[in-house]
């Protein structure tokens, strides 16, 4: 007789970092590897290699950044510098992929919806350290 395992439905953390003017220091901590990628109307630029488990020091200049993670991240703002970050909703339904997205978009609609179809089991969550 075959044996099935229960299925499991996990949801993705998307973050988005905005970098207000010049640079910041910030220190991301993640439990699995992550991307991070600094987006642009023109599409996303990676930014370094992966970001491995653990507390990692990242140095932005002025931009949007975002990363997907699994599990739950924290966001350390070193040194005070205008940085908001935020975790981007999920729209918690299945739908294509987005359109590419307009020159004079809105800072969150540069961001790449999650796509799924059923509700996830848990929902990772940020944590912002200021």
């Amino acid at each position: 007789m075959k044996h099935h395992a229960a299925a499991s439905s996990y949801a993705f953390l998307t973050v988005a970092l905005f970098v207000a003017a010049g640079s910041a220091t910030v220190e991301l901590t993640v439990q699995d590897h992550v991307r991070v990628d600094r987006v642009t109307a023109a599409g996303p630029q990676r930014v370094g290699g992966l970001v491995r488990p653990g507390t990692t020091a990242l140095r932005l200049a002025e931009g949007t950044y975002m990363f997907r993670t699994g599990r739950d991240a924290q966001v350390k703002v070193v040194d005070g510098a205008a940085v908001e970050a935020v975790a981007v909703p999920s729209a918690g339904t299945k739908t294509a992929w987005p359109p590419p997205p307009a020159a004079d978009a809105a800072r969150v609609g540069l961001i790449p919806a999650d796509a799924g179809d059923t509700p996830p089991d848990r929902v990772p969550e940020l944590t912002v350290v200021r």
